[in-house]
């Protein structure tokens, strides 16, 4: 269907599209240049665009390639300028890579915003962002140049907002990296905000207002109109609950309202979006005050100059978002076309939008939201209109032919028919311009969003009406607008009804690993080949037809090499331990441990979710200590786990009772597993049925597997005791790798266990809290006497041991490899 009516419908050629090529341009510089700088000095690609400058103003046949290579390095020019530290007092010259108890001193660039508290027993934060003036270290103030994030525990009082000058004192630092490879990049995120420090400050008692520079005496108007505004939302409405905040969310970007319980819904049917002001809303309102305008006979070039300039008052009163931005300006270009008269073309406006936003902005194109928005405006765009025109060959009879003269079913048919089609088409297209970048950033696909967003969209509309009906009615007709405030309440509780019950759809969405940047640019460019035709063209072919093949070759060697090799990781966890064993397929994976609770939320089920997995086969608790097994309740509230295994000691841990009462209670139990068994290939030697254990870490699990080209021995947090009786078994402990966590009594891998294991490689799951889990000098030197490497997650960070047919290796988060060895 879509390759006849992409044959059908014809090209436009590539000069009617001029923003095209200046924006693909641009862009690939800024692009290059996310991969050189700050490294790369401003002043080299400078003078090289003044040679280029110098090249494309000549009459030369080459004079298009010169004005690209031109753009080019504008546009990585622009990037390395913005990003490197050219002033002596940029905080990156003054701290480097340094962690210092500082005050900081400068304006807060915009109010301070709470974080709700993921669950009931944390305490929410404050986070700020703060234009720095100058930094005191010790007794005096220096003049400091750059912006930083403020997290503060607790909520600052009601007197700090935009524009207020503060002194905060505080630990200042680099944001931290991932944890783990393929979780969220805080540094990176805030880095292409032009962002490289964060200041944790303690209490909202670390703030101040310094003397004699207080700054503006009121909030800025953006925050008086969202004040005003949520009253006025809020009006005539019995109390304020989640589908209010909603609606302050949708309407007016409040980001305080989307808490983790009330977002999930949405975001497993694919539908936030509606929650951000975007193109939705700017469209939606650029549609009302156009329709309003014209029933008024308001020329063409007044509404051009009315509307636009509303769009922009509601994206300054909306605090600057830079999706609404972006928004905003990609309309602006699209009502200036019209205004002007201009033939419309979507790909054109929106290239010129994206080039626009860039020479603003160079590293918004590093941002998820620019990448998104404008993927889906272009699958869009050239996705839905062969789709459209298609349906309305089929369905209008001869265009020659009255429609008075038309069968009454073709009239009956034709609008609604179009409707529909044309819906489940921009649904569908903007569904698949966005799968890749979904997948890489959030690890999900949603494919019921091809359902849901048909009605959502519908609904967040007339919803985003109503709202916008009661703002234009607050202060001249309350009853009208306390009408507006029932029917746009009504409208979300429908949303969120819909969202909650498509969320349990079977098969609604899923995890999935990111598909890489390889995995990116094939899926990209077969879209863009199949939605413009060009890969029915026959003369493309045989090139379309090796790279093909070539393209499927090399993703089968993907394929196989994965599919043949086994991954153990190791996360470098606030507290606690854990293991998870990544085999080939999914009947031999194995999570050992979880970590304590906060690990497990904001490492190990992030982690896992990564990976694509939707269902753990087995998880295994080594032994009752709260730190190891106290993010298991999360992992089974949030993740099927189809079998849970602990040891035949019954720990007398608080956590561990109610984690294993509550398998029982839901009709699966645990398995208890002894000194004998083997699970998923791993041999259980510790402990047996009637071992004495004094302390809890004692009775430890201990597992042994080969893997052919090495040994792995986990031993957890065994104790001298459980140590000594292992040893009494004479089992074979002979391993490569053995890894051990912190006896909470000391004596971890003591001599005798080291002389029966022979290790390669020790590593050590120690903590940075409690002062327990650290290694202690003592213990360090004994274990590097041995002669053997020894590896501490809070020094290398996570650690992942990758385990092919020809050897396996031990490299560290950046990498780096820090163990390795041949097969056998």
């Amino acid at each position: 269907m879509l390759a006849a009516s992409v044959k059908e419908v014809p090209e436009v050629p590539i000069v009617k599209r001029p923003f095209v090529s200046i924006a693909l341009g641009y862009g690939a510089g800024v692009a290059l240049g996310g991969l050189v700088s700050p490294a790369l000095p401003p002043a080299v690609p400078a003078a090289v665009a003044a040679v280029l400058a110098v090249a494309a103003l000549l009459p030369t046949p080459r004079r298009r390639a010169w004005i690209g290579l031109l753009l080019a390095t504008l546009g990585l020019a622009h990037l390395t300028w913005r990003e490197h530290p050219g002033s002596a007092a940029d905080l990156r010259r003054l701290f480097g890579e340094g962690t210092e108890l500082v005050a900081v001193r400068g304006r807060l660039l915009e109010t301070p915003v709470l974080k709700p508290a993921r669950d009931p027993e944390d305490t929410p934060r404050t986070l700020a962002r703060l234009a720095v003036e100058a930094v005191r270290r010790a007794a005096d103030w220096e003049p400091a140049e750059g912006a930083l994030v403020i997290s503060t525990t607790g909520q600052l009082p009601e007197e700090y907002f935009g524009g207020r000058a503060v002194e905060v004192y505080g630990v200042l630092r680099r944001p931290a990296p991932p944890v783990i490879k393929g979780l969220f990049d805080y540094r990176a995120y805030l880095r292409w905000q032009g962002i490289h420090y964060e200041l944790l400050a303690r209490t909202p008692a670390d703030w101040r207002q310094p003397p004699g520079r207080p700054g503006p005496a009121h909030p800025p108007i953006e925050d008086r109109f969202i004040r005003w505004a949520q009253a006025a939302l809020s009006r005539g409405l019995p109390v304020e609950d989640e589908a209010v905040r909603l609606l302050w969310a949708m309407t007016l970007g409040w980001r305080t309202a989307m808490t983790d319980d009330i977002s999930r819904s949405f975001v497993r049917t694919g539908t936030m979006h509606i929650f951000a002001i975007s193109g939705l809303h700017i469209a939606l309102i650029a549609a009302i005050l156009v329709a309003c305008l014209r029933v008024l006979q308001v020329p063409r070039p007044v509404c051009g100059l009315v509307v636009a300039p509303a769009l922009w008052f509601y994206t300054a009163a909306t605090g600057w978002q830079p999706s609404a931005i972006r928004s905003t300006l990609m309309m602006t270009v699209i009502i200036g076309g019209w205004t002007l008269r201009r033939p419309g073309d979507m790909v054109n406006s929106l290239a010129g939008a994206a080039f626009l936003i860039l020479v603003w902005e160079p590293r918004q194109l590093f941002h998820p939201g620019f990448q998104l928005s404008f993927v889906v405006v272009l699958a869009m765009a050239l996705g839905v209109p062969p789709i459209d025109h298609w349906v309305h060959s089929r369905v209008d009879p001869d265009p020659l032919l009255p429609e008075a003269a038309w069968p009454a079913w073709r009239r009956w048919v034709r609008t609604p028919l179009a409707w529909l089609v044309r819906a489940l088409a921009t649904s569908g297209a903007a569904w698949l311009g966005s799968l890749p970048l979904i997948a890489h950033y959030f690890h999900m696909i949603t494919p019921v969003s091809l359902i849901v967003n048909v009605v959502m969209v519908p609904l967040s509309s007339f919803a985003l009406m109503c709202n916008l009906g009661s703002l234009v009615t607050a202060e001249i007709a309350t009853s009208v607008a306390e009408l507006f405030n029932h029917s746009g309440w009504f409208w979300m509780r429908a949303m969120m009804l819909l969202a909650d019950a498509a969320a349990g759809w079977p098969g609604a969405w899923a995890y999935v690993p990111s598909p890489g940047l390889g995995g990116t640019a094939v899926y990209y460019a077969f879209l863009l080949g199949l939605t413009t035709g060009w890969l029915f063209d026959r003369r493309r072919r045989p090139w379309l037809l090796a790279v093909g093949v070539g393209v499927a070759g090399g993703a089968a060697v993907v394929v196989w090499r994965e599919a043949s090799s086994t991954e153990i990781v190791w996360p470098a966890l606030p507290g606690g331990a854990a293991a998870i064993v990544d085999a080939p397929g999914r009947a031999r994976d194995l999570v050992v441990d979880a970590g304590d609770a906060s690990g497990a939320d904001a490492v190990v089920l992030p982690f896992l979710q990564s990976r694509g997995v939707n269902r753990v086969a087995r998880m295994l608790l080594s032994h009752g200590d709260a730190r190891h097994v106290g993010g298991a309740e999360i992992l089974l509230r949030e993740m099927p786990v189809a079998q849970v295994m602990v040891s035949s000691h019954n720990a007398r841990s608080p956590v561990y009772r109610r984690i294993r009462a509550g398998l029982e209670a839901s009709g699966r139990p645990a398995s208890t597993l002894s000194a004998g068994a083997e699970i998923a290939g791993w041999q259980v030697l510790h402990p047996g049925p009637g071992d004495a254990s004094p302390q809890a870490d004692d009775a430890s699990m201990v597992l042994r597997r080969e893997f052919g080209p090495v040994t792995v021995l986990l031993v957890s947090d065994l104790g001298k005791t459980g140590q000594r009786t292992l040893l009494d078994r004479g089992l074979n402990l002979r391993a490569d790798l053995v890894v051990a966590g912190m006896p909470t009594a000391g004596g971890v891998l003591s001599e005798a266990l080291l002389a029966a294991i022979q290790p390669r490689v020790i590593l050590l799951q120690d903590a940075f809290t409690p002062v327990g889990e650290r290694v202690t000098p003592g213990v360090r030197s004994r274990l590097e006497s041995y002669g053997v490497p020894v590896l501490r997650l809070t020094e290398h960070g996570s650690l992942t041991l990758r385990i092919t047919r020809s050897g396996w290796s031990l490299r560290d988060n950046d990498g780096r490899r820090v163990g390795a060895g041949a097969g056998l």
